[in-house]
């Protein structure tokens, strides 16, 4: 016993215990033993001031024996204090010392924030939300297996209740046949808003949870980062190309020849605009299939994110083989490619935090029957997918879209007043879909202003006319988030 407890500490002690942690728990026992000091000093002058005060009502026998032993018991008070002041840090920071050591030797950052005392995990808590979640409901209480507590536990969202109001009541405005809007925070992944709509009142739909849509061109996104971060392209990098910005033809993409019709556009401009002959070759010829493939895998695609509730992660189904396949995926031309608007403003996120992928969640805290906390999000789960000079590249060709790119008319206007300091970065994305039928409207971005980051995605389809653009709704929940509202911030 004795042996594997020094192996637990020769392991785990210079991790845990290390040299800020120390200085963190001497700071804390410095703090109890003054503050017990000065307790003690304020209590001592206080109880001789009463003492003088009261000595003139006492007989003189007894006035004599005050002046002489009380002072001293006093001082006797005031040092037994001071010596359990000590005892009380050190035994505090032994405490906490033995606890770090209770904890397993692979104990990682994530994983520290995850198993607490009770056992609680993201996919404990998963498994118990996720049903509910998927009928559109957020269950105020649940019933964890395997924890040890009398009566249900309360939990709470991370969503921003006025943010997700707001998200809800332009759906109702504007009515289109399908909407869906998601924002997170772009750092820790808290889901602040998620909400969907329909213009004939069904309800019964879960239409954010999804994967089944096209990502068009939002699929851009990713041969951007897998061509920049493989110094395979750079946003001033010109590429030319032939034929119509809309259009992807073979022999514009893999048989490619100048003439006095042939466009030179920058990379940067080309995402802007989204050119699909561009994107088509520099993905199928410059990048490659099989890189395209492990960045879109890195990217989140055919996998499952370590999130507290269960929702699709986005498919990527193409050959990487075959040079075709890989041009209509890295441009968007398919149907093959389908996302999830929950992937989707994870993909944003990893641009605007500096090239980290995080996992959405839904918890922040679970308490129990007497209001003690159980579970505590401290950190969540993130994976470093592209270089920091990648993020920032791709970020402002992003945002040319949003100035001078396929949103610069809902974007018109933005950065004046209020909303000057905010940067805002996006893409958008169109193509027919048939889950739900209609044509689909994508507007997948950041903003940031001071530090402060969210990611969203805004996807609206409609069937014959068009009733709002994604991007105006995408515009409009900004300039909510980072406007002058009191009751921004307020969770549920």
């Amino acid at each position: 016993m004795t042996k594997k407890l020094a192996d637990n500490l020769a392991k785990t002690l210079p991790k845990l215990l290390s040299k800020r942690l120390l200085k963190l728990f001497w700071a804390c026992a410095r703090f109890v033993k003054h503050a017990a000091n000065y307790a003690a000093k304020h209590i001592a002058e206080h109880a001789m001031r009463y003492a003088a005060a009261a000595q003139k009502y006492l007989p003189k026998s007894v006035q004599q024996f005050a002046r002489q032993t009380l002072p001293q018991f006093l001082h006797a008070c005031r040092h037994y204090c001071r010596h359990y002041a000590r005892r009380v840090a050190l035994s505090a920071l032994a405490a906490a010392a033995v606890g770090a050591l209770a904890f397993p030797a692979t104990l990682n950052a994530v994983d520290s924030q995850q198993r607490v005392s009770w056992g609680i995990d993201a996919s404990m808590i998963a498994a118990a939300i996720s049903p509910d979640i998927a009928a559109k409901k957020l269950p105020d209480t649940i019933a964890l297996p395997n924890v040890d507590i009398a009566g249900e536990l309360d939990v709470h969202y991370t969503i921003d209740a006025p943010l997700q109001t707001k998200m809800q009541e332009l759906l109702q405005h504007y009515r289109p046949d399908y909407g869906v809007v998601v924002a997170i925070d772009a750092d820790s992944g808290r889901v602040l808003a998620m909400t969907d709509g329909s213009r004939d009142g069904d309800q019964s739909r879960n239409l954010i949870m999804r994967n089944s849509y096209p990502a068009a061109s939002i699929s851009k996104i990713v041969t951007a980062i897998a061509a920049i971060d493989g110094d395979k392209a750079h946003p001033d990098s010109v590429i030319p190309f032939n034929g119509k910005i809309t259009s992807l033809y073979k022999k514009n993409v893999l048989r490619h020849r100048n003439h006095k019709w042939t466009r030179h556009y920058s990379f940067a401009k080309s995402f802007a605009l989204s050119v699909n002959s561009v994107f088509g070759r520099v993905g199928a010829v410059t990048v490659g299939g099989k890189t395209m493939f492990d960045y879109a895998r890195r990217l989140g695609f055919n996998g499952q994110f370590a999130s507290d509730f269960s929702f699709a992660n986005g498919v990527m189904a193409f050959d990487p083989n075959d040079v075709w396949e890989v041009a209509e995926m890295s441009s968007g031309y398919t149907t093959r490619n389908t996302l999830s608007p929950l992937h989707a403003s994870v993909l944003a996120a990893s641009v605007v935090n500096g090239g980290d992928l995080v996992a959405p969640v839904l918890v922040d805290s679970i308490t129990g029957p007497n209001g003690v906390p159980i579970y505590l999000r401290e950190q969540t789960a993130k994976s470093r997918v592209m270089r920091e000079t990648t993020a920032r590249q791709v970020a402002e060709m992003m945002q040319t879209t949003v100035k001078r790119g396929s949103a610069k008319s809902e974007f018109l206007g933005f950065n004046r007043s209020a909303m000057k300091d905010v940067a805002v970065g996006g893409k958008t994305g169109s193509l027919t879909g048939f889950s739900p039928r209609g044509r689909y409207d994508w507007f997948v971005g950041f903003a940031e202003r001071g530090g402060d980051k969210i990611a969203f995605a805004v996807l609206c389809i409609n069937k014959k006319f068009w009733q709002v653009k994604s991007a105006t709704l995408a515009r409009e929940l900004v300039e909510f988030y980072f406007g002058d509202n009191e009751t921004i911030g307020v969770k549920v």
